[in-house]
């Protein structure tokens, strides 16, 4: 396993909850795959969406679109379906419940299971869609694909391909600047309740980091160069801030208690000056880079990730693992 960076690694946290009926968790794609009822399915994270894959057929044919949207009709927990060769991916509804996301997911597996066994289908070869013996997952460029040997055997091409279509997806700048930065905000907007309190805690500045990636990610659509130089930026000078801001509240406050009225805006456009006053210089830019350090923590982790990446070669080696796991990874 190479680098998993912080966003991707909080998913895996969800997907290991899976682990306990018999599924296995591939931090490669950040998938966990299994079977449910005798149906092979890959539970997957898109940003903040739940997907429920499987790859069937019945008769040899497609599931078709009246097909789905009688799924997508009956059964509660499903927002959305589609198929691309022979997967169909469904999305399910939002959740902001683990436990009873952890049990819609199930309820739906056994749901859509009951579905494709009343309708005759059979679980297929995602690409040439034979109903053979010996289909097995594997883990190819960042996704779970249930490949027959023969297909297996000429993955190469597909793992280009995918590396291509991953290449071609278009960076939302504008949305992902925009996300990351309203989670930072409330990131520091932490920092300064608790330097209120004479509070400075390691949790808030890691905060800010873990929200803007996280924000920019979701709203981008992709992680980029662009978009941890991005998220770099905006840890320093919101932390920075942050550390004038809760100063600047604090020195209000200490001077009202003195009988001194002083504004928020004088104190905040001249702290420079009451820092000096008070031999305070060194204390706060100590506090600042402690903040913006511990901010970078997690940004730094995708940076490593991002390096890591950039060093596999163009076109990648099958790697098998042990047989029993049921995993090949070509980075």
């Amino acid at each position: 396993m190479g680098y998993v960076s912080a966003l991707d690694s909080s998913k895996l946290v969800f997907l290991q909850k899976f682990n306990s009926i018999g599924f296995r968790t591939d931090s490669d794609s950040i998938s966990t795959i299994g079977f449910m009822d005798g149906y092979r399915f890959t539970i997957s994270m898109e940003g903040f969406d739940y997907l429920i894959s499987t790859s069937v057929r019945s008769g040899g044919l497609l599931p078709e679109d009246r097909f789905l949207e009688n799924i997508v009709g009956s059964i509660s927990t499903i927002k959305t379906a589609a198929f691309q060769n022979n997967r169909i991916t469904f999305k399910l509804k939002k959740r902001f419940v683990a436990k009873k996301l952890v049990d819609d997911i199930i309820s739906t597996m056994h749901s859509l299971a009951a579905i494709f066994r009343q309708s005759g289908y059979v679980n297929v070869c995602e690409i040439c869609g034979e109903p053979v013996e010996g289909i097995e997952s594997y883990a190819i460029n960042g996704r779970v694909f249930d490949l027959c040997d023969n297909c297996h055997e000429s993955c190469n091409s597909y793992v280009e391909a995918r590396r291509c279509l991953d290449d071609s997806i278009r960076e939302n700048f504008a949305k992902g600047i925009g996300l990351s930065l309203l989670y930072g905000i409330f990131a520091a907007a932490l920092i300064v309740l608790l330097m209120k309190y004479g509070v400075v805690s390691p949790y808030t500045g890691a905060m800010v980091g873990f929200l803007l990636i996280c924000g920019y990610e979701q709203g981008s659509g992709k992680m980029s160069k662009f978009g941890l130089i991005y998220c770099s930026a905006a840890a320093a000078v919101l932390t920075y801030l942050s550390c004038r801001i809760g100063y600047s509240l604090a020195f209000v406050s200490d001077f009202a208690e003195m009988g001194e009225k002083v504004s928020f805006a004088d104190i905040f456009t001249g702290l420079e000056g009451v820092l000096r006053r008070y031999n305070l210089t060194k204390d706060f830019y100590e506090i600042f880079i402690y903040y913006f350090l511990v901010s970078m923590v997690f940004i730094g982790i995708d940076i490593i990730f991002m390096v890591n990446k950039r060093k596999i070669k163009k076109m990648d080696v099958i790697i098998e693992i042990p047989e029993e796991d049921r995993f090949y990874s070509a980075g």
